[in-house]
């Protein structure tokens, strides 16, 4: 549990309660609809699923693609900082997983790195 006591009953109270508690875990998984509710029913005494939707439908938490590419729910203050700081390593993601130009045969890669390190290309044997 996160260090706070009962959410209070006040409406503003709890929304600050629910949004600092999504600050100081820097989000939650949200790839599906409910993790981000039992995340923060298990770590918020007095949570109550209302809460986290108003949040949502007002925008004051989204969902963005965040760390390795999964959607996490943030607020919207850390959302903006958030992407700036991890879009370079989306970037590297996507392009490490593009291809590009016709596939290479097997063994192709290989031989590459024998001539990039001065070394002939390995000779494979037949099996009979």
């Amino acid at each position: 549990m996160l260090d706070q006591a009962d959410l209070p009953e006040e409406p503003d109270a709890r929304r600050a309660g629910v949004i600092g508690a999504i600050e100081h875990l820097v989000g939650l998984q949200a790839q599906a609809p409910f993790p981000p509710y039992y995340g923060l029913w298990s770590r918020l005494p007095g949570f109550r699923p209302d809460d986290l939707a108003s949040l949502i439908t007002d925008r004051s938490v989204v969902r963005i693609a965040l760390m390795r590419g999964t959607i996490h729910l943030v607020s919207a203050r850390d959302c903006l900082p958030l992407r700036r700081l991890l879009q370079p390593v989306l970037e590297r993601g996507v392009r490490g997983h593009r291809r590009v130009g016709p596939a290479r045969p097997a063994g192709h890669h290989e031989c590459a790195r024998r001539r990039a390190l001065g070394r002939p290309p390995a000779v494979r044997r037949r099996w009979r």
